[in-house]
């Protein structure tokens, strides 16, 4: 039950409900096999699993933390969370899990085919049952296969993009399966987030690409690979498409992604866009470049050994090629030959009656060139066995026999007439697996048990077939799997650095004085500002920090018009969008595709007027908020839309009836507004400021800048606010909130203002609202 990875905060939300409530853990523990949770489901789970447990303990769980996603209808609880009680209860009580699944699968009968794959998906991840796995992933294939409907395929797309994420952890993303589906997934959406690297750098089979919607638009990007000599590093630059480059052609509106790779390594995908700069793993003269669709390229640069420079790195080489005086010559060629390839060797000439190992340092590692030269003056050598320790390598380039002691299993590479094969096929294996040797420290030296070492070289040992690896690979995840990199690591507390807390600190101080917060915001933009929900995740996607504004009631609007309203639970951003974040709908091409834009005017895009990465998009009109939503849709799968002003002032005043976020009067410095036009204070910073610099003036369920920094706009109309639909009629939208360049007044949370849809300028942003979002903190 490794698909996974849980998170700090999720495990430390969980020892927390450990500590304060039992049952609702014991709870908990009971629905981590439905990808929801209904109250009629829950009320069923508790009276057959946890009869001891009170009828109150279904409220105590829904509102939990350990939920991530609630509404009226369902909650969803963490799935980090999910997959460590599902692995206690597996091992606590095997057949109660075998119970509980049963139990699951009778009472959701009712649900649809799909809710059912994903039930299904979700319970054989569990238990890790390739099998069943491979099941649901052909299932989810045949269905795309059969669908006939564009946007009913596009549909299945999107689940799909749902659940692969669940595989990035799990030895189930080597199935075939797996592969098509990321890449038929990832193609249809044009999409780029990380659960993509799934895809296989291959063609999809024509029964599944034929399936594939037509292009979104046919792209052109320039390719320019060159060898930086300075830097010591390979260069792989995107540019604008020219007569003077390559040429890439992408089915899909940028940014895209593209499987690099050098010759002698796997590769990896990027995302690419004009202005991206690549530095490749190692050096070397081809490039095999595969783009989604499995469109595939080749680039070649000449380089020169002698530009490839080795001084000055003392003798702690990682790598001695050690040879025999007959041999220099072809010691010296290989030696360039690997450099070309970033494997930087010290050439070590052996002779009788000296011991190799004294001279090279304990990091390093010795690879001997085997040859007939060499086996004719070692052949009455005593002490050849003890040369060929575990951190030796034998390079044999000829057809003679090995010499005793040297394990085949993980101490030999065949270059057999390496000058006649450095260009095929066979050279860039060669050094894939000296790399792979380089990269990692010896057995022996790594403390591993007698068992686990025999098992590492078996792994080696190119022979190998693979129902035997997998098998390998099941032993050792029986042992904890003890190699660097695989297990779980010991979770610390995350913290800010030093200087960032500081400033956050500052930020939390009620004395710090407007300037002072406007500089911190800045601050915070040269250091990448790590808040959550600032930036993007790490799909490259907005990151939206989801605020829950519980259903109820509450005081919408002031005076003669005060009406007391009720609305069910919805979601809103903790931050109004940021430049960086609205940068990604522009990278990916959001003003060229027209489905972003029906019954909305499409205009040029415009700078913000202050463009940290941090501070409000602005100079955004309604048009243009209303297309970054339905982008952002499509890219989290949740139906997100600009909020009504009644779902906005319920989340700016809360249910009281306040008159300021934060309380009935305004307080100085408690907002980003011009204070000297109405004499309430002296603070005008003329100027936006990063987003929750104010936090002293957040509403009352913590949500940022509802008074002030920019206007918001809202869904509706302002002389009819009951229509909200989309429209070119161009009657005006409802604006909330004030500005910095209004006055206090303004920015009262009933106050009301609206403007053309297509109107611009540097003191109007947008936030979006979600029913509810399919994933959040």
């Amino acid at each position: 039950m490794s698909e996974y990875q849980t998170t700090e905060h999720e495990r430390w939300l969980l020892d927390q409900a450990r500590a304060n409530d039992a049952n609702v853990v014991a709870l908990a523990k009971h629905l981590v096999l439905l990808p929801r949770v209904e109250p009629l489901l829950l009320r069923n789970v508790r009276l057959r699993f946890v009869p001891s447990a009170h009828a109150e303990t279904e409220s105590r769980l829904w509102f939990s933390p350990l939920v991530s996603v609630r509404s009226t209808q369902n909650f969803i609880l963490h799935r980090g969370i999910a997959m460590v009680l599902a692995q206690e209860l597996h091992n606590e009580d095997p057949e109660q899990f075998t119970a509980l699944w049963t139990f699951c699968q009778t009472h959701t009968h009712h649900w649809a085919p799909l809710e059912h794959l994903e039930r299904d998906l979700r319970h054989a991840l569990f238990r890790e049952d390739r099998g069943e796995i491979a099941a649901c992933l052909r299932e989810m294939l045949r269905r795309i296969h059969d669908e006939k409907d564009e946007d009913k395929r596009i549909d299945l797309a999107r689940w799909a993009k749902r659940n692969l994420p669940a595989f990035m952890q799990s030895p189930m993303a080597k199935l075939e399966e797996t592969q098509w589906l990321a890449q038929y997934a990832a193609t249809t959406l044009s999409d780029t987030a990380k659960w993509t690297e799934l895809s296989q750098p291959e063609p999809l089979p024509a029964w599944l690409s034929e399936k594939l919607p037509p292009p979104l638009s046919e792209t052109r990007i320039g390719l320019q690979l060159r060898f930086d000599k300075e830097k010591q590093q390979q260069v792989l630059t995107c540019l604008e498409p020219s007569d003077e480059v390559e040429i890439l052609r992408l089915s899909s509106p940028l940014p895209g992604r593209l499987f690099v790779q050098c010759d002698g390594t796997v590769g990896s995908w990027y995302t690419v866009n004009i202005g991206s700069r690549m530095l490749l793993p190692m050096v070397c003269e081809t490039i095999h470049l595969t783009t989604l669709e499995g469109q595939r390229y080749k680039l070649k640069v000449e380089i020169k050994p002698e530009d490839v420079d080795i001084s000055g790195l003392g003798d702690d080489l990682p790598l001695y090629l050690s040879y025999v005086e007959a041999d220099t010559q072809q010691a010296q060629e290989l030696q360039q030959w690997l450099t070309k390839h970033s494997i930087v060797v010290k050439l070590l000439l052996e002779r009788p009656g000296e011991f190799v190992s004294s001279d090279i340092n304990k990091k390093a590692r010795l690879m001997r060139l085997w040859t007939s030269a060499a086996q004719r003056l070692w052949a009455d050598i005593e002490s050849e066995q003890q040369r060929f320790s575990t951190q030796s390598l034998l390079l044999r380039t000829e057809d003679i026999p090995l010499p005793e002691g040297v394990n085949t299993a993980s101490q030999l590479l065949d270059m057999i007439d390496w000058q006649r094969n450095r260009d095929h096929e066979v050279a860039r294996q060669f050094v894939a697996r000296i790399t792979t040797w380089l990269s990692h420290e010896s057995i022996e030296s790594t403390g591993f048990t007698a068992d686990t070492q025999s098992l590492l070289r078996e792994l080696n040992n190119p022979e190998t077939t693979p129902p035997r690896r997998l098998e390998i690979g099941d032993l050792l995840a029986e042992r904890g799997d003890p190699r660097p990199g695989v297990g779980v690591a010991e979770f610390e507390v995350v913290v800010y650095p030093p200087e960032i807390q500081n400033w956050l600190d500052e930020l939390s101080d009620i004395r710090t004085e407007p300037p002072r917060r406007l500089t911190i915001g800045d601050q915070l933009a040269e250091r990448g500002d790590p808040r959550p929900g600032v930036g993007l995740d790490e799909n490259r996607l907005p990151d939206i920090d989801w605020v829950q504004i519980p259903a109820g009631a509450f005081v919408y609007g002031e005076g003669k018009s005060e009406q007391h309203l009720a609305l069910d639970t919805f979601y809103i951003s903790r931050f109004t969008i940021t430049n960086i974040q609205y940068q990604t709908f522009i990278d990916d091409g959001g003003y060229k595709n027209e489905r972003w834009w029906r019954d909305l005017k499409n205009p040029e895009a415009e700078e913000s007027g202050w463009s940290h990465p941090n501070r409000p998009k602005t100079n955004v009109a309604w048009y243009e908020a209303v297309a970054f939503c339905r982008w952002l849709s499509v890219q989290l799968g949740d139906e997100i839309q600009l909020p009504t002003e009644q779902q906005w002032e319920k989340a700016a005043r809360g249910s009281d009836g306040r008159h300021y976020p934060w309380g009935q009067a305004y307080q100085i410095g408690y907002a980003n507004v011009n204070e000297k036009a109405k004499n309430d204070g002296s603070w005008c910073l003329k100027e936006t400021t990063a987003v929750g610099v104010y936090p002293q003036g957040n509403s009352p369920l913590g949500i940022a800048d509802m008074a002030g920094n920019v206007w918001e706009w809202c869904l509706n109309k302002h002389d009819t606010p009951e229509v909200s639909t989309a429209d070119i009629s161009g009657r005006p939208r409802v604006l909330r909130g004030g500005s910095w360049f209004f006055g206090s007044e303004n920015a009262r949370a009933f106050a009301r203002n609206g403007d053309y849809p297509d109107g611009r300028d540097g003191s109007r942003g947008f936030r979006v609202c979600c029913v509810l979002p399919s994933s959040g903190r």
